[in-house]
């Protein structure tokens, strides 16, 4: 379900929203992996975005995109002030524990991380609507994250 591409840093990128599906693309080192997230259970773009609000605050956090059934888990630990280990894990149908594999795991600094995903979520914006995507925007998360990257 996903592809491996070949990519320079660390990249990330939400692509536009169509009828509850979006293709999430995340780059780490050479490696760019890509997939189509759902909507549904939950809206994995409102976690990404508290996800970052809580490694720019210095807390571990975790982002669950919905493949129906798979489900990848990107998780965000804290290495250091400055660093966070960013872990992308594909687990099985729903969330499956004995079904985990973990797909990519890097240390990348969290200001570059916190830049890229935040770029990605700010570009995104216009393309919400009811159609395109279940959930509402992730407004005041996404400002939140601006409001702490002016501050780091």
């Amino acid at each position: 379900m996903f592809k491996i591409k070949w990519a320079k840093n660390f990249n990330f990128k939400i692509g536009i929203p169509e009828h509850g599906w979006s293709e999430i693309s995340i780059g780490f080192g050479s490696d760019l992996i890509s997939f189509h997230a759902s909507d549904v259970p939950a809206d994995s773009l409102e976690m990404l975005a508290n996800s970052i609000c809580r490694i720019l605050e210095g807390r571990d956090s975790e982002t669950i995109f919905f493949l129906e059934p798979i489900e990848y888990l990107l998780e965000f630990k804290i290495s250091g002030s400055k660093n966070v280990q960013l872990k992308l894990i594909r687990t099985g149908p729903h969330g499956s524990v004995k079904e985990r594999e973990v797909i990519y795991s890097e240390t990348v600094p969290k200001i570059v991380v916190s830049r890229k995903i935040y770029k990605s979520l700010r570009d995104n914006q216009k393309h919400f609507n009811d159609i395109s995507w279940t959930h509402d925007y992730p407004v005041k998360a996404v400002d939140q994250i601006k409001v702490l990257l002016n501050n780091t």
